[in-house]
This record gives C-alpha cells, sequence and structure tokens, in this order.
C-alpha cells in the first residue's frame, strides 16, 4: 500500500474516534444519571431551554437527555413520556457509536497493515533477525 493509502486509513480512524467519542460520553453519561437526578436539579448536564423559555413551549429536544437515562435504566414507558423522540434517536446514538467503533477499529488493523507493507522486514522470504540462512551457489 501506498502512504497516500496509510494517511486515508489514518485520517478516517480519527474521523471515526470524532464521532466515538461525543456519542460514547452521552451514551455512558445515561447510565450514571438517573432521570431523578435531573429532574431534581442534582445534577444538570445541559443548559435551561431557550426556546422554552422564550415561547413557553418544550422545543423538540427537551426531555432527550431525561429519555436517554430513562432508557438505560430500562424505563420505556417513562423516556416516551419525556420525550417520544428519545426512543429513536437513543438508537441511532448506539448505531453510530457500533459503527464508529467498528471504523476505527478497521482503519487502525489497515494503517498497520499499510505500513508493514511498506516495511523491508515485511518483504517475502525475509527473516526478521540478524541470521539468515546461507544459500549455497
Amino acid at each position: 500500500m501506498s502512504s497516500f493509502e496509510r494517511r486515508r486509513h489514518a485520517s478516517l480512524g480519527i474521523a471515526a474516534l470524532a464521532l466515538l467519542l461525543p456519542l460514547a460520553i452521552a451514551l455512558a453519561t445515561s447510565f450514571v444519571v438517573t432521570p431523578e437526578d435531573i429532574d431534581s436539579g442534582r445534577v444538570s448536564l445541559t443548559p435551561t431551554c431557550a426556546f422554552r423559555q422564550i415561547f413557553g413551549r418544550p422545543c423538540p429536544t427537551c426531555g432527550l437527555t431525561r429519555g436517554f437515562s430513562a432508557l438505560s435504566h430500562g424505563r420505556l414507558d417513562e423516556a416516551s413520556r419525556y420525550n417520544f423522540l428519545s426512543i429513536p434517536i437513543y438508537g441511532i446514538f448506539w448505531l453510530g457509536a457500533a459503527a464508529s467503533a467498528f471504523v476505527a477499529a478497521r482503519s487502525a488493523i489497515r494503517w498497520r497493515r499499510a505500513g508493514a507493507a511498506t516495511h523491508p522486514r515485511s518483504r517475502p522470504g525475509h527473516l526478521s533477525g540478524s541470521m539468515q540462512p546461507e544459500t549455497s551457489a
């Protein structure tokens, strides 16, 4: 593989990790924090909704944090009461995290293989180390 392909695999892996990180943090947080923690004010994960303050109505994303937390704690009915979109969006987060982890791992493997293919010791018939069998002519 060429150095271009190696850079391409590295770039793809970095992009996948950049997507995976916020998804993984959001999902992990939803397991640690309960909806009761958010409702009581013991934990504040998001700022107060400006849309709700201005218009007096919840925005389309109001309740997603509590919905994610409820889903992570196995409370499907409660999650749908917080925000009915929390269920499909939660699924999308899990799919995105799984796909990003897969792409990052695959890119790392291909990046290593691309580096090994350009390394002199990776040529067929070449033994690593200083002891090579002598050939008689």
